[in-house]
């Protein structure tokens, strides 16, 4: 089963430099125009006959996700899948807590039965996969990383991601990208590179917060689709005027077969001053949870050794 946002576009990275190319050509002629007024006359209409520049509108996405910088919250998560056995989809409640910051440090406790079984993390150069039961760790670096190699996790995402799927990760807007608006007029559509592809974000024009996620391959095939709803004021160290909202409830759909992961914030923070580094410190971790064997993602199946 195929889910794809009804008004997405797949992008293939050969196709994406016309697209830069028209975004460039037209953002001389979107300074000059004038923006019409709303019938109202209390805010201007958004001119949808020009698309805005990538780098301006990268710009104001990144002014959005940079109130998610450093993100703490309890989390509960629904999985569904297909059992191979009996070929029934099945279910799965679980809960947690998540932190992140961004761009690159993420660490979801999980737990089942108020016990935690199992630890989703990563640091800039390393991601890992700790079964707390078992006393394993399925541990990769991100370059490397294969929908074959995360198949092994209970909750396979690969964490870098995860938090671009939650719309906490901000774009570069000197880097590769391009601009478009959905069919109905409704969204803009910003696209850049991701960690093994592209990713298309599809924001709300008049705010700038993320509505629709997309993540492709190498050859442009969209992999995973994340639905942005239910957005909640979220408190940040340091602003205590701050009216900034976050999304709270995420539906990440995997497009190759039916699997999907239900990510519900609960009461989310942005802790600047206050996130704990030893979240992220893999050797710590690895001690914490008395991990006896290590299993080395990077390798081939039948060629795990341990570390």
């Amino acid at each position: 089963m195929t889910t794809r946002h009804p008004n997405a576009r797949r992008f293939a990275p050969a196709a994406l430099a016309p697209c830069v190319a028209l975004v460039l050509a037209l953002s001389p002629l979107a300074s000059c125009r004038s923006t019409p007024a709303a019938p109202d006359g209390n805010r201007p209409a958004l001119d949808r006959s020009v698309t805005p520049p990538f780098a301006e509108s990268a710009e104001r996405y990144n002014a959005v996700v940079r109130n998610y910088d450093h993100l703490w919250t309890g989390v509960a998560l629904r999985l569904k899948s297909r059992d191979p056995e009996s070929g029934k989809m099945v279910e799965e409640l679980l809960d947690g807590h998540l932190q992140s910051v961004a761009p690159d440090r993420v660490a979801l406790r999980i737990d089942k039965l108020s016990e935690t079984y199992a630890y989703l993390g990563c640091d800039p150069d390393r991601y890992w996969w700790i079964d707390v039961k078992a006393g394993t760790a399925i541990v990769g670096t991100h370059a490397l990383a294969t929908p074959e190699s995360l198949a092994r996790f209970d909750l396979p995402v690969q964490p870098l991601d995860l938090i671009e799927l939650l719309g906490v990760v901000p774009l570069d807007p000197a880097g590769y990208g391009a601009t478009r608006w959905s069919k109905d007029g409704k969204r803009l559509g910003l696209l850049a590179r991701s960690r093994s592809g592209n990713r298309l974000v599809w924001v709300d024009p008049a705010t700038f917060e993320p509505r629709e996620i997309e993540l492709t391959d190498g050859q442009g095939r969209v992999t995973i689709t994340s639905t942005l709803t239910r957005p909640e004021r979220i408190p940040i160290d340091g602003e205590p005027g701050s009216k900034a909202r976050i999304s709270t409830n995420h539906e990440i759909r995997f497009v190759e077969g039916e699997g999907s992961i239900t990510v519900r914030l609960l009461g989310p923070e942005n802790r600047r001053n206050r996130v704990r580094p030893q979240a992220f410190d893999y050797e710590r971790l690895m001690q914490t949870y008395r991990v006896q064997e290590i299993i080395d993602a990077d390798r081939t199946p039948g060629g795990d050794e341990e570390r």
